[in-house]
C-alpha cells in the first residue's frame, strides 16, 4: 500500500520505462532486469504489468535474502512467469552478472548457477538507506558494473518535512507496530540529495541524474 500510495511502484515504472525501451532496441530480444531487496516483489509485478501493455518482453530476477519474504514473493508472482524470485545475497548475484571471478548466484532451489551475464537494468527500491554510507557506495558500484544499459534507485530523501509527514500519515496507512516504527526511522536513516550524489561519486559513477519527488522520494538514474 505504501508503494502504491506514496509513489514507489509508479515512480519506478515511470523512470525504468526509458531504460527498458532502450535495452529492447539494443538487444532485440528479452530484456533482463534484476531487482535487489525485492521484498514481496510488488515493484517487479508493476514493471511486468507495464511491459505487457507495451508488448515488451522482460525477464526479471527478483532477489531477496530473507527466505520467508522470498516465499511470499513467489506466491504473489505465481501468475507472473516473467519473474524469477531467488533467495540469495544480492551482492553475489550482481558480482556474478558483472563477471567477477569466483562469484555465483542461485536459483529458487538454492543451487549455484555457473554462468551469468550482465543484466540490462538493475533496480533497488527502499533498500539502500538500510546501509551505512560506505556500503551504499559499494552497492552502487556493483549495480553499475552489473547493468549493461543502466540502473535505477528509488529511495528516500532525509528531510524534516518527510519525517513529520510520515509520522502523521503512518497510523492512517497501517496499524502494524513494526511499520509505525520503521517508516519514520527509514526517513531519518536516509540521505539528502547532496549525500546521495557524494555516495555515487565515491562509487566512481559519473553518468548520474538525481531527482526529488513527492513523498520524500528520490530517484537515482545511472546510465552505462
Amino acid at each position: 500500500r505504501v508503494n502504491r500510495w506514496l509513489g514507489g511502484s509508479s515512480l519506478t515504472v515511470k523512470f525504468i520505462a526509458p531504460l527498458l525501451e532502450r535495452a529492447a532496441m539494443q538487444r532485440k530480444g528479452v530484456v533482463r532486469v534484476c531487482d535487489i531487496g525485492t521484498g514481496s516483489a510488488d515493484v517487479p509485478r508493476a514493471v511486468v504489468q507495464w511491459a505487457r501493455r507495451q508488448k515488451l518482453p522482460v525477464r526479471i530476477t527478483a532477489v531477496e535474502c530473507n527466505g520467508d519474504l522470498a516465499e511470499e514473493a513467489r506466491i504473489r508472482c505465481a501468475s507472473y512467469p516473467e519473474i524469477s524470485v531467488i533467495t540469495a545475497d544480492a551482492r553475489e548475484v550482481l558480482r556474478a552478472a558483472a563477471g567477477s571471478p569466483g562469484s555465483f548466484s542461485t536459483d529458487e532451489s538454492g543451487s549455484a548457477l555457473q554462468r551469468a551475464e550482465p543484466f540490462d537494468v538493475v533496480t533497488a527500491g527502499l533498500f539502500l538507506h538500510h546501509f551505512p554510507p560506505r556500503e551504499v557506495s559499494a552497492w552502487l558500484a556493483l549495480m553499475n558494473d552489473a547493468a549493461r544499459v543502466g540502473w535505477l534507485v528509488n529511495d528516500l530523501e532525509r528531510t524534516l518535512y518527510g519525517w513529520l509527514s510520515i509520522r502523521a500519515a503512518a497510523p492512517l496507512i497501517c496499524r502494524n507496530r513494526v511499520f509505525l516504527n520503521d517508516a519514520p526511522l527509514s526517513v531519518r536513516r536516509a540521505f539528502t540529495k547532496r549525500e546521495w550524489a557524494e555516495l555515487a561519486e565515491a562509487a566512481g559513477i559519473r553518468k548520474l541524474r538525481i531527482s526529488r519527488h513527492w513523498g520524500s522520494r528520490v530517484i537515482l538514474e545511472g546510465r552505462r
